[in-house]
């Protein structure tokens, strides 16, 4: 994420980007702004940007724009000598900025510390120290000796009898802080909450509450306080998450209630496309008001434009053409001058050092030069993988001796031809063989490489991890690896700051997929299904058929019977016959 703000006369713009790079652009009214400085500091890309800040120029040098970093590093550029004046190390993210009188510059940390760094007076710097004082410093703001700290709750810090004021109502951390012209009110505003709140901060009160609220109905993503020389009438540019300007004028003897804007205003452009409004800055004493818009299609060159506050009204919509510029001429970026050596060029020998050769060998050397020198296509072509004759990998000592070459002279080609191989393996042995002082020219060229070019190259990521692992020991001793190694950090950091919200998102979806596997099948039989085999029941036929059996069997059985009795009723009456 960039950071971006205009200067106290609205001509100038500060941009500093995520790799840490600050640019100054300069405009003048009905003309394309005009790259002025850029900046790059090795120190300052230790880590990411989180803070930018003009200086107000209240009795003190306007010319100076303090940056501060996630790593705790503060640093303060002059854009009238081109140079930073002056450093400093806090513990903890730097949340905030502030500036005060005589060049005093105040540092809000995320671990609860306020800094005071005295720029234009010699001694140790301050810091601020209160009990109440443990919640992340979100917003800063001074004027004569009070001093305003903002996280959700508001403190009122006098810097001379060292005692506080709470001002509570606000549900999210507080984004902006401002003081009017004689320090009575002071005005802060939240992202959610939509409208901007002002404070009498002279009454005594056991309990201060708002004395007004400014209606914006948007999320707030800047706020401006300008109050002309002997008004007593105040006048506040409001930025929308949207990217809509709206200006308010509030009286500061009278105030109270709510009060509604007096001007809005959106830029289109002619093909309906909203160009949303970043920075605004009403000049004082004047009745302009400089805004700073973002260019459609990824444009370079920001748009500035001063606008005239009577002319505005409730709802004004502007359509602005998108100037372009020639911003790379604007640059002032030296060119790389390519040497002229019409094809007579002597390449080093093949041998493990960067350096000259030793005295005792030059002899030696001299000899063998003829026979080891080759031109730079036979080289290239020797290595190059489309070669029909053999299908075997170039060795490593050639692929190495090739490096050294294209380190030693800076040329390109050669550098292309070996850093665009992708064998982990090649990658390794290349390295091992690489000579010491061979080591910190090729981390050079490498974040060069990843930082020019915009994306990141497979093969460059391969061949920058390989050196950091097996040459890890020298670079650790090296002084310079720090300022080499910090753009690709801050890069990195910068493209991989969603990367554990992904993971998370990612496992959480695998964990709901997994459970819905783990499932057991529904045991709902599909009754319209046909059956695989079908069983009639002949059971009452069956039955049928028994009972007839069995009634024929009792009708033999009974005449069996009869014929039985009938033939001992004859036995009987023979024997009494017998007997008689």
């Amino acid at each position: 994420m960039s950071l971006s703000q205009l200067d106290s006369d609205g001509s100038r713009l500060a941009s500093l980007g995520a790799d840490g790079v600050l640019s100054v652009w300069s405009q003048v009214q009905g003309n394309i702004p005009v790259l002025g400085q850029k900046l790059v500091t090795s120190s300052h890309l230790s880590a990411a940007p989180s803070c930018l800040l003009w200086s107000v120029g209240r009795g003190g040098d306007k010319d100076l724009i303090a940056m501060g970093t996630e790593s705790g590093d503060v640093q303060v550029y002059s854009t009238s000598q081109s140079r930073i004046v002056h450093t400093k190390k806090v513990s903890g993210k730097v949340l905030s900025l502030c500036w005060g009188q005589d060049n005093s510059l105040y540092i809000g940390t995320e671990a609860g510390s306020v800094h005071i760094l005295r720029l234009g007076e010699e001694g140790e710097d301050e810091m601020v120290s209160d009990p109440s004082l443990h919640n992340p410093v979100h917003c800063l703001a001074v004027h004569g000796g009070t001093l305003a700290i903002a996280s959700r709750n508001i403190v009122l810090w006098d810097l001379k009898s060292k005692t506080s004021k709470t001002l509570s109502g606000h549900s999210s951390p507080v984004t902006s802080l401002h003081f009017d012209a004689s320090g009575t009110l002071l005005f802060s505003s939240s992202n959610y909450e939509r409208v901007v709140s002002v404070w009498n901060c002279v009454k005594k009160k056991k309990r201060t509450v708002t004395v007004a609220n400014l209606v914006v109905n948007d999320n707030i993503r800047e706020v401006d306080v300008v109050q002309d020389d002997g008004e007593s009438l105040a006048r506040v540019s409001v930025i929308s998450s949207l990217g809509k300007l709206l200006v308010f004028k509030l009286d500061t003897d009278n105030c109270n209630g709510t009060v509604q804007p007096v001007a809005s205003v959106m830029i289109n452009s002619p093909e309906g496309e909203n160009l949303p409004i970043i920075n605004s800055r009403i000049i004082k004493n004047t009745d302009l008001v400089s805004v700073h818009y973002r260019p459609g299609s990824g444009l370079p060159t920001p748009q500035m434009e001063q606008l005239s506050l009577p002319g505005l009204q409730l709802g004004s919509s502007l359509v602005r053409e998108v100037r372009r510029g020639r911003a790379q001429a604007q640059t002032g970026d030296q060119e790389v001058v390519t040497p002229r050596t019409d094809g007579k060029v002597v390449f080093l020998a093949p041998g493990p050092s960067l350096g000259a050769t030793p005295t005792n060998s030059r002899k030696r050397h001299a000899q063998k030069q003829n026979e080891n020198s080759l031109p730079v296509e036979e080289r290239l072509s020797l290595l190059s993988t489309t070669t029909t004759g053999s299908s075997s990998s170039p060795r490593t000592d050639t692929l190495t001796q090739l490096l050294v070459q294209g380190l030693h002279s800076n040329d390109a080609r050669i550098l292309d031809s070996v850093l665009d191989r992708a064998d982990l393996t090649l990658i390794d042995n290349t390295v091992k063989r690489l000579p010491a002082e061979a080591v910190l020219p090729l981390v050079t060229i490498l974040q060069k490489y990843i930082r020019g070019r915009g994306v990141v190259h497979a093969s460059h990521a391969k061949w920058l991890k390989s050196v950091l692992s097996i040459h890890h020991g020298f670079l650790v001793c090296v002084p310079e690896c720090q300022d080499i190694l910090a753009p690709v950090y801050a890069l990195l950091e910068a493209r991989t700051q969603n990367y554990f919200q992904v993971l998370q998102l990612r496992g959480k979806l695998d964990m709901m997929m997994k459970k819905n596997d783990d499932k057991p099948p529904d045991n709902n039989l599909d009754i319209e299904q046909e059956a695989l085999a079908v069983y009639q029941d002949t059971s009452s036929d069956e039955s049928d058929d028994m009972m007839s059996d069995l009634m024929i069997n009792d009708n033999d059985q009974d005449e069996e019977d009869e014929d039985e009795i009938e033939e001992s009723e004859d036995n009987d009456e023979e024997m009494l016959s017998e007997s008689d």
